[in-house]
């Protein structure tokens, strides 16, 4: 099962390309074959940049445990390391505006808050599409821990 703050995913990717494309442009007239190769690694940076940025904002469930995927930074969690998945009205990080986030209750009592997994709260009290992920999530959880504890049997 994977959760993806698509918005973010999208946004990110989006601005590295049109970096890409404004790079591209500030060359055009000066084809020196040094300026071309410089342009062919910057390009070739910028994009790479734009899809790690369309990869992130992602929350992962597979039989083994969970991976999270931010801009920066991959990890990943063995199921038996995790204690469950919630959902909280924060602030983020940046501006500070109160959104629903993602968190990873781990064993020993910490949570690691996704902090680029968010949406906007509810304002009307139904379940946003995190909340609906953790109960997905949990759900996946107990499968996976369900199906290991019948393998050791």
């Amino acid at each position: 099962m994977t959760v993806r703050a698509e918005r973010i995913a999208r946004f990110a990717s989006g601005v590295f390309v049109a970096f890409a494309f404004i790079e591209a442009s500030g060359f055009q007239g000066d084809n020196t074959f040094g300026s071309l190769i410089f342009l062919a690694v910057l390009i070739g940076l910028t994009l790479s940049m734009a899809v790690r940025a369309w990869l992130s904002s992602t929350a992962k469930a597979d039989g083994d445990g969970v991976i999270a995927r931010s801009y920066l930074r991959t990890r990943r969690w063995r199921w038996d390391d995790v204690r469950g998945f919630v959902a909280d009205t924060r602030p983020s990080r940046v501006v500070g505006y109160k959104r629903r986030t993602l968190g990873i209750l781990l064993r020993d009592g910490t949570t690691n808050w996704r902090t680029d997994i968010t949406c906007p709260r509810s304002r009307d009290g139904r379940p946003t599409w995190i909340d609906e992920a953790v109960v997905k999530l949990n759900a996946r959880r107990e499968t996976a821990q369900l199906a290991r504890s019948s393998q050791a049997r």
